[in-house]
């Protein structure tokens, strides 16, 4: 996954926590990327497609949703 994706995810995941009124005080860059990483290699793994992700609200809370293409 390009750094430049996971910089954009990043910012888009804070910026919606702190919309929804979530704490952002833990989040770390670092952790973002390693978990979205990981992800993305299990991922293509098991389906043997590209992973991509997108941020969005699911039950009053902000998650990272894995969207293959």
């Amino acid at each position: 996954m390009p750094d430049a994706r996971v910089r954009q995810l990043y910012a888009q995941y804070v910026e919606t926590k702190r919309k929804q009124n979530e704490s952002t005080a833990a989040i770390t860059f670092d952790a973002v990327a390693k978990s979205l990483r990981d992800s993305s290699a299990k991922l293509r793994e098991k389906h043997g497609k590209n992973v991509d992700f997108e941020v969005m609200v699911k039950d009053g809370k902000t998650i990272l949703k894995p969207v293959l293409k």
